[in-house]
């Protein structure tokens, strides 16, 4: 499920162009480059960011919420950093198959898991670990109702939220 998108422009017809203005649980985010906007998408709607979104935020409410982007402390975009570009490649991918009226849905798939993989590698998680998240993620989308706790929940949840304390190399 894509819960993050990248706004390259923004056209109403017929008033022409309009600034964006988000609503109390969507945030919007500047960036400096595309490279920097793809990045963060592709973490945003990873797996983990996912699973650790949920597990902070109440079903159906402040999912796009500014306090839940300080939690998680996504590191700044490096472009010398090889998993930074990797990351900002499959987010931009993906938005690009989202944004198709026509696609095939191994296509999709395949970008998807390539992108759990890159995001575990980013933030350091076993398969095992990103099994257990990608289950929580879904049991979300599927029935917000419906509450799984996996081996480890806790500790992946404070891993994630951890993350934003790790110095910015």
């Amino acid at each position: 499920m894509q819960i993050v998108n990248v706004i390259l422009r923004h056209s109403l017809s017929p008033v022409g162009k309009k600034l964006v203005i988000p609503s109390d649980t969507i945030t919007l985010i500047p960036f400096e480059s595309s490279p920097e906007a793809f990045y963060v998408t592709a973490l945003l709607n990873s797996v983990p960011a996912r699973a650790a979104i949920y597990s902070y935020s109440p079903s159906g409410r402040g999912l796009g919420t500014p306090a839940i982007l300080q939690r998680l402390g996504l590191k700044k975009y490096d472009p010398d950093n090889s998993v930074h570009r990797r990351l900002e490649k499959a987010g931009e991918h993906l938005i690009r198959l989202h944004n198709r009226s026509k696609f095939q849905f191994s296509d999709l798939e395949e970008a998807e898991r390539e992108l759990e993989k890159l995001s575990g590698e980013y933030w350091s998680l076993s398969p095992s670990e990103l099994t257990a998240l990608r289950e929580a993620a879904e049991s979300q989308e599927l029935s917000p109702r419906v509450v799984v706790k996996g081996r480890g929940d806790e500790d992946i949840h404070s891993r994630m939220f951890d993350i934003g304390t790790a110095s910015e190399d």
